[in-house]
């Protein structure tokens, strides 16, 4: 059965991951943690805000579309093949990516789990997601 990218879903999962970060970095979760680690103050986290959630959106999006895009394309069928390809996708290309500069920035390695980490959650929360609610092709 052939399927096309179910647009709904990726909106409804860029919603979701904004909603997932604002939480994550909020002083519910690991912000506190977070901007300590950074030496940031609240007031730094505020200034140029609008510039930093553009970014953060615009690379969502696409994130989303791509990940939507590839699970058609391998032709991922099941939840399990969704976390699996999830997984390897942060492990091989983004964890590794993000310890690298970290490591040569000095970056305090609870920054790189705390980032991590939410990447990790977010980009399983929508494997699963685009996996289970899809849209067959006309």
């Amino acid at each position: 059965m052939r399927y096309k990218i179910n647009h709904l879903a990726v909106w409804v999962l860029i919603v979701v991951q904004t909603g997932l970060g604002a939480l994550w970095y909020s002083p519910l979760a690991f912000g506190v943690e977070w901007m300590g680690f950074l030496n940031l103050t609240e007031s730094d986290i505020v200034q140029g805000n609008v510039v930093a959630i553009l970014i953060a959106v615009a690379g969502t999006v696409l994130l989303t579309y791509f990940f939507a895009w590839l699970l058609l394309h391998l032709e991922v069928a099941y939840l399990s093949e969704a976390v699996k390809v999830g997984f390897l996708l942060w492990l091989c290309v983004v964890l590794t990516e993000h310890a690298t500069h970290y490591a040569f920035q000095g970056v305090h390695f609870g920054v790189l789990l705390i980032d991590m980490g939410k990447t990790l959650v977010g980009i399983l929360i929508s494997t699963i997601v685009l996996v289970s609610w899809r849209r067959r092709a006309s």
